[in-house]
């Protein structure tokens, strides 16, 4: 959280932005890992 990107993001708001871009990052990775689980269950 503390590397995340703080573009355009005012330092009394950095957190905010933080813990929404983490949020995205981690619903991403999900849902990838879940679309490659589905292709692998089919190719089988």
């Amino acid at each position: 959280m503390l590397n995340c990107p703080a573009i355009g993001f005012s330092i009394k708001n950095y957190k905010f932005p933080c813990i929404i871009i983490n949020i995205n990052l981690a619903y991403n990775a999900f849902s990838i890992s879940v679309i490659v689980k589905s292709l692998f269950i089919r190719v089988k």
